[in-house]
């Protein structure tokens, strides 16, 4: 058996997961409107949401972010009834600045992911942008975890990418008796030794 076996997407998805949202606050903290809402751009270019908001209303889309990031901050925006129709990229927004209380990404491969978990455990709960908090917190209490506070905020972005990812071949880093080899599969256990 393996010393130690590291996912690098995974890590690499956390790690962007940090560095965005400590862009955000800190662009919070410092009251710098330019840099928030530049980092709301480049979130949606970069997590391939951009395109739905229309061109002439992406401006006022983060003007609209920045104007409701207290909202966001304590729990009382609500991404799914968008005036923009862009739920996937303000539930993104909403997730970086306040993991603790949305918990997951609102887009296509979660939701898929969550209906496909919700239907294997014989659940006919309805997975839709309008139920997604409700069944969020339920599918947490499945995982056994109640985020609190700051200290789960890297678990909160790990068990992010797990759903999404579950289906996705992966590139594990597997040091094992001193030696680092490379593997690919969905599951450490499923990975097979890279040959060069």
């Amino acid at each position: 058996m393996s010393d130690e076996m590291i996912c690098l997407e995974e890590e690499a998805n956390v790690a962007v997961k940090h560095v965005f949202r400590a862009e955000l606050l800190n662009a919070i903290a410092k009251n710098d409107k330019g840099a928030f809402k530049k980092c709301v751009e480049q979130i949606g270019k970069d997590w391939h949401v951009s395109r739905t908001v229309e061109t002439e209303e992406k401006e006022e889309f983060r003007e609209d972010l920045w104007k409701n990031k207290e909202a966001i901050l304590s729990n009382k925006y609500e991404w799914n009834k968008s005036q923009y129709s862009a739920y996937s990229y303000e539930s993104k927004i909403c997730f970086l600045l306040n993991p603790v209380y949305y918990k997951l990404i609102y887009d296509g491969l979660n939701k898929a992911a969550l209906t496909e978990f919700y239907k294997s455990i014989h659940d006919t709960r309805k997975v839709d942008k309008e139920t997604w908090q409700e069944t969020v917190e339920h599918y947490y209490s499945t995982l056994s975890f109640s985020p609190k506070d700051e200290t789960d905020i890297d678990r909160i972005f790990r068990e992010d990418f797990k759903l999404w990812a579950k289906d996705t071949v992966k590139t594990w880093i597997v040091k094992e008796n001193g030696h680092i080899t490379y593997k690919r599969g969905l599951t450490p256990e499923s990975a097979q030794e890279l040959s060069v």
